[in-house]
C-alpha cells in the first residue's frame, strides 16, 4: 500500500493544475537567472575589493589568516590540532609523513559552566584535555607544535596571533574578548603543564574554512579554495598579495606573494546590497533572528536558515488555501524552527517513505497528492536558489585566481547530505564561468588542516627542533 495519497483533495475549489500554478506563480520570486547571478557577481567583486581594501569600512571584512602557503606534500612529523567551536572541543595528533595523516582524536566536553565562566577557566580546561592527551597517549617528542581551530569572529594580527571580537555558540567567557587567545591559551599551557616532559606551543592559529582548503590541498596541491556550507557558511581562498591594498609588508615578507583570505562572505548583503532579491520571507526570518540585519547572505544559503524558510513559504501558502486546504494549519508549520534543512533533504531524496516522514513531523494526516507536489516545489526552490548563490560566489573567486585549473575543497552539511545541493552548484559555476575546477570535500578540514598550517608556519620559521 503507497504511503503517499496519489489523488487530490476534494476540498478545493481549484483544480490540481490551478492550485500549482498560483503556487509557482507566488514562489516566482526566490528564482534567479544566470543574467541576475551575474549582477551579483559583480556586487560581490565590488564588495570584496572593499574589504581587501579596508576592513574597517567593509561589509565583507576578506580578513588576512596569514597563512601564506599550501603543504608541498612533504612534511613530516607529529603535530596536534586544537578545535573549538561547540560544546565539544577535540584535541587530535596528526602525524604526517609526506602525502599520508595517521590522526588520533579524543572528544573533551566543555561544561556548560566553563562555557559562560571566566575566559582563565575556559583555556585551563583546554589545556588540561592537552596533558591528559597527551599522557594517555604516551607521548615522548621533546616538541609538539600546536594548530588551534578557533571557530569565533577574530580580528587576526598574525598566524600566531589573534583577538576575540565576540562570542557566538552560547559561549560567554570573561575577559576573552578583545583579548589575544593564542596568548591566553599559551598561558593556561604554562600554568596546566606540570611534570609533562613534552614541550607545547601554538604556532598558528585558523578558522575551519582555511583548516577546509589546507585538508584538502594536501592532497591536492591545486587547491587554492576552501567553501564551507552548513549550519553556516564562509569561503576563504589564496589571494595574490598585490591585489590586496590594506596588505602591510615586512623586510623579507613578499615571498609566496600570497596569502589565504577568510573573506566572511556570510555578511554580504548587510549594507543592503542583496535587498533586490530578499523576499518577505527571507525578511521575517530575519527579524526573528538572533542577529537581525547581520548575515544575510548566510541567512539565504546555510542549513540554519533554509528551512525556516520554507516553512514561512508553506504557512502562507495554507493561509491562501493552496497547500492542506479547508483543514487547520498542520501544527509544526505555525511554530518557528518546526521545519528543518533536513525535510528538505528528505523531500529532495524524492523517497516516498521520507517524504511520508516530513509531513507525519508536520503533524498532520489530512494531505493530498497536489500537497505533496506543492511541498516538493518549494523545498526545491528554496534549495535551488541557495545552491545558484553559492556557485555564483564560486564563480567570482574562479575568475579571480584565472587559474587553468582549481580544486575546491568543501565542508558542511548541506553541501554534504542534500541529494543535488552539490551538483546544482558544480552545474552552475560551469553556466557562469569557464574556468576547469573540481570540487573536493574535505577530511577533517578542523583537524588536520590546522595540524597542516602548524607544520607550514614550523617550516618557514626554519625551527630546528624535532618534531
Amino acid at each position: 500500500m503507497p504511503l503517499l495519497p496519489k489523488t487530490p483533495s476534494l476540498q478545493s475549489e481549484l483544480s490540481p493544475e490551478e492550485r500549482l500554478d498560483r503556487v509557482k506563480a507566488i514562489c516566482s520570486c526566490l528564482e534567479l537567472s544566470d543574467e541576475k547571478l551575474k549582477e551579483i557577481m559583480a556586487t560581490l567583486e565590488a564588495e570584496f575589493e572593499h574589504g581587501l581594501s579596508d576592513e574597517a569600512e567593509a561589509t565583507i571584512k576578506m580578513l588576512i589568516t596569514y597563512v601564506r602557503d599550501i603543504p608541498r606534500g612533504d612534511e613530516k612529523g607529529m603535530f596536534m590540532a586544537l578545535d573549538l567551536g561547540g560544546t565539544n572541543f577535540r584535541v587530535l595528533t596528526v602525524t604526517l609523513d609526506g602525502a599520508s595523516a595517521l590522526i588520533d582524536t579524543e572528544t573533551c566536553e566543555i561544561p556548560s559552566k566553563v562555557m559562560v565562566g571566566s575566559g582563565r577557566d575556559l583555556f585551563d580546561r583546554i589545556a588540561e584535555c592537552v596533558y591528559i592527551f597527551i599522557r594517555s597517549r604516551n607521548i615522548t617528542v621533546p616538541y609538539l607544535p600546536i594548530g588551534f581551530t578557533f571557530s569565533f569572529p577574530c580580528k587576526q594580527e598574525g598566524l600566531d596571533s589573534a583577538s576575540l571580537i565576540r562570542w557566538t555558540k552560547g559561549f560567554k567567557c570573561s575577559d576573552v574578548a578583545g583579548a589575544d587567545v593564542v596568548k591566553l591559551l599559551r598561558e593556561a599551557l604554562v600554568r596546566r603543564k606540570g611534570d609533562c616532559k613534552v614541550e607545547t606551543d601554538v604556532v598558528a592559529m585558523i578558522n575551519d574554512t582555511t583548516g577546509t582548503l589546507m585538508s584538502c590541498a594536501h592532497r591536492n596541491r591545486e587547491c587554492r579554495v576552501g567553501l564551507i556550507v552548513g549550519t553556516g557558511t564562509n569561503l576563504c581562498y589564496m589571494e595574490k598579495l598585490a591585489r590586496i591594498p590594506k596588505w602591510v609588508p615586512k623586510e623579507k615578507d613578499e615571498d609566496p606573494p600570497q596569502v589565504a583570505i577568510n573573506t566572511e562572505w556570510g555578511a554580504f548583503g548587510d549594507n543592503g546590497a542583496l535587498n533586490n532579491i530578499r523576499t518577505k520571507w527571507d525578511l521575517q526570518v530575519d527579524e526573528n533572528s538572533l542577529n537581525p540585519g547581520m548575515q544575510l547572505f548566510e541567512k539565504l544559503i546555510s542549513g540554519m536558515y533554509l528551512g525556516e524558510i520554507a516553512r514561512l513559504i508553506l504557512l502562507h501558502l495554507h493561509s491562501k488555501d493552496l497547500l492542506c486546504p479547508g483543514v487547520p494549519v498542520p501544527n509544526r508549520l505555525a511554530v518557528k524552527g518546526g521545519f528543518s534543512a533536513k525535510h528538505l533533504s528528505r523531500i529532495a531524496s524524492r523517497k516516498e517513505d521520507s517524504i511520508y516522514k516530513v509531513f507525519t513531523k508536520m503533524e498532520t494526516a489530512d494531505f493530498d497528492s497536489v500537497d505533496v507536489d506543492i511541498v516538493k516545489h518549494v523545498c526545491d526552490l528554496v534549495a535551488e536558489r541557495a545552491s545558484r548563490l553559492v556557485a555564483a560566489g564560486l564563480a567570482l573567486v574562479l575568475k579571480r585566481l584565472g587559474r587553468e585549473k582549481t580544486i575546491i575543497g568543501y565542508d558542511g552539511s548541506v553541501m554534504r547530505f542534500h541529494p543535488f545541493f552539490r551538483k546544482r552548484v558544480e552545474q552552475k559555476i560551469k553556466d557562469l564561468c569557464n574556468h576547469k575546477f573540481d570540487l573536493m570535500l574535505s577530511e577533517d578540514g578542523s583537524g588536520r588542516g590546522a595540524a597542516l598550517v602548524a607544520a607550514i608556519a614550523c617550516r618557514n620559521l626554519h625551527s630546528d627542533k624535532v618534531f
